[in-house]
């Protein structure tokens, strides 16, 4: 995309640095604006929303300074709006300088970020290569910190067996994202977390109850093996959709921005179609299989013990305890981390699947039995569709994951979101 207009946001301590990559970006024929606005009160806001209007791209230098300025701070703040409103194509963040994770702030802290520290010249040839340009054949590319390589997180073994174009990277993830088990890689240029996936085992079990009518009759469902996310879908994976161009939940509790301030919790305000779309855009990514689970998948990954061959009433056993999930016995009145909770896992070692959030599934709500050759799995049917596991409004009975609720497609709220699951694990859980 010759022409591509990018903008570089750096503290001042950062500016030869600054200068230096935006040199280096020139020479590979990127227009590049570096000189940062007047300081003076009254200019700032003006001076910045005209900045960021000139541009498609912002470079965000990271450093303990940049983090320290509160011009950085308002720049950064406003490209991330817009992102969300698609003014702007995206955020690209560059580290400059060694960061301690708790001095990032939280709204800046879930994008995946180049290490220029120690790699530089691998830092410029991912740059390009997410603006579509090549790099300079010549002369050789200096800077600090020429030589190394790429720095990232350890996390989950779990790699795309398909992408677009060349080898997909490992990219560095807050601590918070990497203790979930999450994996952050960048597949020609895009950015995208990989759920933590929860192995459940072929066989029959017992789906439904007798506690209300929309539940009933209990009865046995067959599904092959397949593997279910540890959590709901968080904020930090939503937004690597968001930052392709998709545009950001909107609310009337939750502005997107608010949502950014919370990576680690479910992302809300989502309609059944948005989590469509997301799990396209996933699969579609990294060559794997995921899809939003079906109803069966994720009441039996939610209650079915393979050790007793029982399904529970709630995921850790037959009797309700409030200390063990999210629900309006709790009295948090708002969702939280997904991995609060960890002794309300389910036997598949699943979080979260009773309470903090409503989670939408695939399948058309319709009576029981459950049986997905009779047209509730096909997603281009009109209808309710179904949500399961209660949320941190509703109360025990709502938790039990054979409670069912159904809502129109392009319902959202501040406490609905979704899971995913994947088929064939075996071929993706690696080790």
């Amino acid at each position: 995309m010759p022409g591509a207009r990018v903008l570089i946001t750096y503290g001042q301590p950062d500016r030869d640095f600054a200068r230096q990559l935006a040199a280096d970006l020139r020479d590979a024929g990127i227009a590049v604006e570096v000189d940062a606005p007047p300081e003076a009160a009254d200019d700032v806001l003006s001076a910045v929303a005209d900045r960021l209007g000139r541009c498609q791209w912002q470079v965000l230098v990271f450093s303990p300074a940049a983090f320290a300025s509160p011009l950085v701070q308002i720049e950064a703040n406003t490209a991330l709006l817009y992102t969300a409103r698609g003014r702007l194509r995206g955020i690209l963040p560059v580290l400059a300088a060694p960061c301690a994770p708790e001095t990032i702030p939280p709204t800046l802290a879930g994008l995946p970020r180049l290490d220029a520290v120690a790699d530089y010249r691998g830092t410029l040839l991912r740059l390009l290569d997410t603006l579509d340009l090549t790099p300079p054949a010549a002369p050789p590319v200096s800077g600090p910190g020429a030589s190394g390589t790429h720095a990232a997180h350890a996390g989950l073994d779990l790699v795309p067996v398909r992408v677009e174009s060349g080898p997909p990277e490992r990219v560095v993830l807050p601590p918070e994202l990497t203790r979930l088990g999450l994996a952050g890689w960048l597949i020609a240029g895009s950015e995208v977390i990989l759920p933590a996936p929860r192995p459940v085992p072929a066989g029959s079990f017992r789906m439904g109850g007798t506690v209300s009518t929309d539940e009933a009759p209990p009865h046995q469902v067959a599904l092959g093996a397949y593997a279910i996310g540890a959590y709901p879908v968080t904020v930090a994976e939503y937004a690597c959709f968001v930052r392709a161009g998709y545009p950001a939940p909107s609310g009337r509790h939750i502005d997107w921005i608010g949502q950014m301030s919370r990576l680690d919790r479910p992302i809300v305000n989502i309609t059944w179609h948005d989590a469509l779309a997301y799990v396209a855009w996933l699969a579609a990514r990294t060559g794997q299989p995921w899809h939003v689970a079906t109803e069966a998948e994720w009441e039996k990954a939610a209650r079915y013990d393979p050790a007793s061959g029982s399904s529970r009433e709630y995921p850790w056993g037959d009797e309700f305890d409030s200390t063990r999930c999210n629900t309006r016995e709790s009295s948090i009145g708002t969702t939280t981390r997904v991995d609060l909770y960890p002794a309300g896992a389910s036997p598949a070692g699943a979080l979260d699947m009773a309470g903090n959030v409503w989670e939408w599934t695939s399948s058309l709500f319709q009576r029981y039995p459950y049986d997905p050759a009779g047209g509730r799995e096909l997603l281009d049917t009109p209808g309710p569709r179904v949500m399961r596991g209660g949320s941190c409004d509703d109360g025990a009975d709502h938790a039990r994951p054979a409670f069912r609720l159904g809502g129109a497609p392009d319902t959202l709220a501040r406490n609905i979101g979704f899971r995913l699951a994947l088929a064939a694990p075996e071929r993706l859980l690696l080790g």
